[in-house]
């Protein structure tokens, strides 16, 4: 079937190509985080529980061993893991086993998560998985995904990220990261190591930058608390007589 799936307050809406309407289905939850896996189904996270919708029997059926925690982003890696991050936490849960594994930040493990909160995640061309936290933004190290997974931190600590809240991560699909990071939108090129940061001195307009995402033609979109911003990062350049 061919639309496009919403959550909303409380409720699923499907707006329909063909008929050019919407639909609407009551949940007995709000949803915070929605998304459809490589076997079709699916899943909705919320507040305390996170699942799959059966769209037959409009029921969700929850995940029995996840616990009381607000789910923020769900996304599927190459080996059918669907990670769950959460405010409290990365899950992993196998479709093949049906095994839920939670990871969290460990003062005594280095290559732990660098904090508990995550906001958003992203999984790159190259099938690495890129995380927005409370602690920064994690890479996790490629060949990890299947047992412990470890993770690589860029924080304001160590780099020039301009906030450690990153609620966004975007692909660039040439190697390097969108992010946004409290008032500021973040570019950032993991092979250098090197952060260039826009914020309202390059004309940038919005307060609270939220989500983001790519369109097909290379469009970064991002939401904030005053409006839609929208641009091609081909059109960016820096002005070089400025020091």
């Amino acid at each position: 079937e061919e639309g496009v799936w919403i959550a909303s307050f409380f409720k699923l809406h499907k707006f329909d190509f063909n008929q050019q309407n919407f639909s609407s289905i009551d949940l007995t939850f709000e949803p915070t985080a929605m998304f459809k896996d490589s076997r079709g189904s699916l899943w909705l996270g919320g507040w305390g529980s996170v699942g799959i919708f059966d769209l037959s029997t409009k029921t969700h059926k929850a995940l029995p061993d996840f616990p009381r925690l607000e789910v923020r982003s769900i996304i599927e890696d190459r080996y059918e893991n669907i990670w769950i991050a959460s405010i409290d936490g990365l899950f992993r849960y196998s479709l093949n086993t049906g095994k839920l594994d939670v990871f969290k930040n460990n003062p005594a493990d280095a290559q732990s998560l660098s904090h508990n909160g995550i906001h958003h995640q992203m999984i790159d061309q190259a099938g690495t998985l890129w995380l927005g936290t409370s602690g920064g933004i994690n890479k996790m190290i490629p060949g990890t995904e299947e047992g412990k997974p470890k993770f690589t931190h860029w924080r304001t600590a160590n780099s020039n990220l301009p906030h450690d809240e990153v609620l966004s991560v975007i692909d660039g699909r040439d190697g390097t990261i969108w992010m946004s990071s409290g008032n500021r939108i973040s570019h950032f090129f993991p092979n250098s190591g090197e952060f260039r940061n826009y914020d309202h001195s390059d004309g940038l307009h919005g307060q609270l930058i939220y989500r983001g995402l790519r369109g097909e033609r290379g469009e970064i979109y991002f939401s904030s608390r005053d409006g839609l911003i929208i641009f091609h990062p081909d059109s960016l350049h820096d002005n070089s007589y400025i020091a």
